[in-house]
């Protein structure tokens, strides 16, 4: 199984009426393309590692996707390129191929990913604001939904602490504290609908 890129992210849950949603920094042109590099790099990589002859080719890129959108682009392009892909309820990729397609593969997984990146809103850093959004879904949302299927998520950190973990091996990720099992991850929304400044139903 090959997780769809934005995640990351991305089991959403709906922002409580009232709560007011961050302001995320805004991106100039040059950022935008440059971090939509980056994120292809990984898939580029991918390919050469597979086949260090391949040649990474041009791709006109189609359209610029929400999280919601990805997989079943993803999947839908895979297809089309010749391999056998699903999507999972998860969010997660199911890809079926021999292993003599491998470099085959990891190069039009890189095609799919160039003709339908995530918008690169997606792929920038989180700002204080949508960090402190995030926080307070994780002790008020995700927290007592772990907790309610059993598993004990320890001492949470203050906001304080948690911001300046962010990033490093210390960084506070509630699923990872109790090694949460696959079907955990799925009942529990891990990311809030809003994070990057409007709701979903709104786009």
């Amino acid at each position: 199984m090959i997780a769809a890129a934005a995640t990351a992210l991305l089991l959403t849950s709906c922002v409580a009426t009232g709560r007011s949603l961050p302001t995320p920094d805004p991106l100039s042109a040059a950022d935008a393309e440059r971090l939509i590099e980056e994120h292809l790099e990984f898939y580029a990589d991918e390919a050469r590692i597979a086949d260090p002859t391949v040649q990474i080719p041009d791709v006109a890129r189609v359209r610029l996707l929400d999280p919601s959108e990805s997989p079943e682009a993803i999947a839908q392009c895979l297809r089309e390129e010749g391999f056998d892909a699903d999507v999972e309820p998860d969010g997660g990729l199911s890809i079926g191929h021999r292993i003599e397609q491998r470099a085959a593969f990891a190069l039009a997984h890189y095609v799919c990913n160039a003709k339908y990146p995530p918008d690169p809103k997606y792929l920038a850093p989180l700002n204080e604001s949508q960090h402190e959004f995030l926080y307070e879904f994780l002790v008020n949302e995700l927290v007592p939904c772990i907790e309610k299927a059993g598993f004990d998520v320890g001492e949470i950190p203050s906001f304080q602490a948690y911001l300046a973990d962010v990033g490093t091996p210390r960084e506070w990720v509630p699923m990872a504290e109790v090694a949460a099992p696959g079907w955990l991850q799925y009942r529990c929304e891990q990311a809030p609908d809003g994070l990057y400044g409007e709701l979903e139903d709104d786009r």
